[in-house]
């Protein structure tokens, strides 16, 4: 059977190619624009509040080694002392919670790291209890010198409470970093997705633009012209 691609083939071919293209762009525009949203999204809801509060828990932890020096060093009740009690019945539990909600949506193997930096900060507070904390409540406790000297001991570099204190900080540190990574990774991926969709639009814009000057040329050629002639024959054959 012959198949004869006709003038109304043509066309029409020409306007479906057309129609497809214009479908492309919106799809493709609008699958991207959504991966952009829920993208922006997570980094909105879950990256930036996840180091945000990461960052003010090593901040806090950091700061918990100048409120035990002022607990050796301060018979009488002191601001560092009510701080450090503040921190750790208070905004340690209150930053503890907003990280395990905001943890639900890590990948697994931070959420573990997570549960380790956890035991790390309970292990870190344990070694306050015993060595600093505990041993110097009463004024008698800051009377006794050997018991200031372990306090001391256990602060400074090489002692339990200095070595589980870095230890925790080297975990949020390594936590920040990660999900920095994954806010820099979502966002670059956000980037490549418009800069595909940009390369696309542009694409198919010059495909449109050439598709619609070859059915313009076989409309004028297939109809406009046949027509022309028909009326300058009529109008010698009239005259």
């Amino acid at each position: 059977m012959n198949f004869r691609f006709t003038i109304g083939k043509k066309i029409s071919t020409g306007f479906g190619i057309l129609i497809i293209l214009t479908l492309v762009v919106f799809i493709t525009t609008y699958v991207t624009l959504q991966d952009s949203r829920a993208t922006s999204d997570r980094i909105s809801s879950v990256n930036t509040p996840s180091v945000k509060a990461l960052q003010e828990l090593k901040y806090d932890v950091f700061e918990t080694k100048v409120f035990l020096e002022s607990w050796i060093k301060e018979e009488k009740p002191h601001t560092d002392k009510d701080n450090l009690i503040k921190f750790r019945t208070e905004v340690y539990p209150q930053i503890k919670s907003e990280l395990t909600n905001l943890s639900k949506h890590w990948e697994i193997d931070q959420q573990k790291s997570l549960d380790t930096l956890f035991s790390s900060i309970t292990d870190l507070f344990q070694a306050q209890n015993s060595d600093i904390i505990d041993n110097l409540q009463s004024f008698s406790d800051y009377d006794d010198e050997a018991t200031k000297l372990m306090a001391k001991f256990s602060l400074e570099d090489g002692g339990d409470v200095h070595y589980k204190t870095d230890l925790v900080l080297l975990r949020l540190n390594l936590l920040i970093s990660e999900q920095k990574e994954v806010s820099n990774a979502a966002n670059e991926n956000m980037y490549d997705q418009f800069d595909f969709l940009k390369k696309l639009v542009i694409g198919l814009g010059i495909a449109l633009i050439i598709i619609s000057i070859i059915v313009a040329i076989i409309t004028t050629k297939n109809i406009v012209d046949p027509i022309y002639r028909l009326k300058i024959l009529m109008i010698k054959e009239t005259s």
